[in-house]
């Protein structure tokens, strides 16, 4: 029973900061798009730097996801292993959204 008051209390806390992060990159960029934004040339610049090398990062995604489930339907204490990959998953989005926010330096 620990086990689940502390998964709930940590599942509960990282939703609200998911939320909260997640609506203030949602405000920022579309206040910046109504702003008039960066040039679509930068944009594009942007996306190509993000996107490399992102197959075999794909790949390792789904190979570890099989794994897991099969992993869960052959042995039952797994089970309480998934809560927590969903928060480190939640928790890893927002440490992503906060690298992302523009600095105070760039003039923003």
């Amino acid at each position: 029973m620990t086990i689940f008051a502390v998964g709930l209390a940590a599942g509960l806390l990282t939703a609200i900061v998911y939320v909260a992060v997640a609506g203030r990159a949602f405000l920022r960029i579309r206040s910046e798009i109504l702003a008039g934004g960066d040039s679509p040339d930068t944009d594009t610049a942007d996306y190509r730097r993000q996107g490399r090398n992102f197959g075999w990062k794909a790949v390792g995604g789904v190979i570890a996801s099989t794994l897991l489930l099969a992993l869960v339907s052959t042995a039952g204490w797994t089970w309480y292993l998934l809560p927590f990959l969903a928060i480190g998953t939640s928790i890893t989005v927002i440490v992503a959204f906060l690298l992302d926010r523009p600095s105070s330096t760039d003039g923003s």
